[in-house]
């Protein structure tokens, strides 16, 4: 069954993206809106996390997040905000936890007045030699749209099903991918709620993301917008 697909070529094209497929608000009611996504530099004490804002509104702190499988997360460290702002600010967090082959970061932002909000999920994997790798999703629980961002080294054909715990596959399909960042956005409508697996598999590499369909209410408040 042929399921939704992404795919921009440019880094403007997939800031737009992520703007229309992993955003649940509009600049107008953002706390912060980022001119630079969170990016991960891989140094030898640890992982170096990055970030900058365009525009914050009572933005207290951020809370630097981890998780060891995507789906539990734990709080590593804060990075004070700058409450409001109306200029740049550039953000630096480093990790000084090392040995893990892949780690999942994101940022909950928290404001003055006590709301909370998260960024989508970058992934860090160390000393990967494959051909393609996810480097950044959405929140792994969704009522409907789950997107994930592949890097590839090579064109090729990828294929990308979810598959139940019993592993049959639900929805499947297969994407053209450039040498470079590739968004796939799948669609689980028509499924019901509960827990999967994202596979994705080019040639004989596979890579597999945890999410779970939940009802809309139960969707995580998701706040990234990112300067057009």
């Amino acid at each position: 069954m042929s399921t939704a697909l992404l795919l921009r070529r440019t880094s403007q094209a997939i800031s737009l993206c992520l703007i229309l497929t992993l955003l649940s608000v509009t600049n107008a009611t953002a706390s912060c809106i980022f001119s630079k996504p969170m990016k991960i530099k891989e140094l030898d004490v640890g992982n170096m996390l990055s970030w900058s804002t365009f525009q914050e509104v009572g933005n207290e702190y951020f809370e630097v997040q981890k998780s060891l499988d995507g789906v539990e997360f734990n709080a590593v460290g804060q990075v004070k905000g700058a409450l409001t702002s109306d200029k740049e600010n550039n953000y630096r967090f480093l990790d000084i936890t090392t040995g893990e082959k892949r780690v999942y970061y994101r940022l909950k932002q928290i404001d003055t007045d006590g709301n909370t909000a998260h960024t989508q999920t970058i992934v860090a994997t160390r000393n990967n030699e494959n051909n393609f790798v996810v480097t950044a999703m959405s929140s792994w629980m969704t009522d409907r749209f789950f997107t994930v961002t592949v890097r590839s080294s090579i064109e090729d054909i990828l294929d990308y099903s979810i598959v139940d715990k019993g592993q049959v596959i639900l929805k499947n399909g297969m994407a053209e991918v450039v040498d470079g960042a590739n968004l796939i956005t799948i669609d689980l409508k028509g499924l019901e709620n509960g827990d999967y697996q994202f596979v994705l598999q080019m040639k004989d590499e596979k890579e597999m993301v945890q999410l779970k369909k939940v009802n809309k209410d139960d969707v995580p408040v998701v706040n990234y917008v990112i300067k057009e």
